[in-house]
């Protein structure tokens, strides 16, 4: 949507927050800057210092204005009715909320799992804890359920999901844990996928504990593990930063490494050689030295 349109600004987070600025500024009576940097903040934080979000935050903003997305009067944005066909088309919702919680926990968060094209009925389980555990393990474990999800019929999915691993192809065709399994043994097969497999004592804390592990959100409490969601979401749209970029040898080693020796014999043999020869008439020259020691890196690295 607008984040294709914002491709070309210098700053590539402006085409990352387009999309959920307009989401804050949604509810009834918009939102003032202040009110949509308070709420945006913990989402890109792991990522922006907070000099660094304020200038992507009104970057993103006057573009919005410049695509009369948002208007923005007496301290306050406000969609236009343009703004709101874009978010109706890329929430996938006919009504826009009018509460900001609304369109967090059920809207924002079903395009983060890649769920906005579920039925609506669907998507505001979302707003549950246990709604969002289950449509996270859903993620996770590919698990398809036809009827609306419960505890209980997540369990015996994941369970059946335990004895597959465990057996491989080994199991009947159609083999089901539904059914002939009792639910302790259901629970105590599904345990086996934590990383530390072990019996739980209910079905509420097994799929909190498989959900808090599938996303690696440091707590199973709903709100850390929506907003571990949202902000994994956000680092992917953005892409690498320059620390994650990935590692490669620096030109001139690449270089004196590729080329072969002249005598056929490993860089690492001939170094070790000459080192070997100084050492019998005295101490290694500094040459001779360091040779030896970059071979051996190169041979280890």
């Amino acid at each position: 949507m607008l984040a294709a349109e914002a491709e070309h600004s210098t700053d590539p987070w402006v085409a990352v927050l387009s999309d959920v600025a307009l989401c804050r500024t949604a509810p009834a009576g918009g939102a003032t800057r202040a009110e949509i940097a308070r709420d945006l903040t913990p989402l890109v934080s792991h990522r922006l210092s907070p000099s660094e979000f304020r200038t992507a935050l009104d970057d993103t903003l006057a573009a919005l204005i410049g695509r009369h997305a948002i208007t923005e009067a007496r301290g306050r944005c406000h969609l236009t009715d343009l703004g709101t066909s874009w978010l109706s088309d890329w929430l996938n919702c006919k009504g826009l909320p009018k509460d900001w919680a609304d369109i967090r926990d059920v809207f924002l968060t079903a395009r983060a799992l890649g769920q906005h094209d579920m039925p609506l009925t669907r998507r505001k389980l979302l707003a549950k804890p246990d709604g969002l555990r289950m449509a996270i393990l859903q993620n996770a474990y590919g698990i398809k359920l036809r009827q609306t999800p419960s505890l209980a019929r997540m369990r015996a999915a994941l369970a059946g999901i335990a004895l597959k691993r465990a057996f491989g192809n080994k199991l009947a065709p159609g083999f089901s844990t539904d059914g002939g399994v009792d639910a302790n043994s259901s629970r105590l097969l599904a345990g086996e996928l934590a990383r530390k497999p072990r019996d739980f004592e209910t079905d509420g804390k097994l799929i909190a504990a498989l959900a808090a592990e599938a996303v690696h959100a440091a707590q199973a409490d709903v709100g850390t593990l929506r907003l571990t969601i949202l902000r994994a979401y956000f680092s992917r749209a953005a892409g690498p930063t320059a620390s994650e970029q990935p590692v490669t040898a620096p030109p001139r080693m690449a270089a004196r490494t590729a080329k072969p020796p002249a005598d056929g014999k490993a860089p690492q043999a001939n170094a070790t050689a000459n080192l070997a020869k100084a050492t019998t008439t005295g101490r290694p020259d500094l040459e001779a030295f360091s040779t030896a020691v970059l071979a051996a890196g190169e041979a280890r690295a």
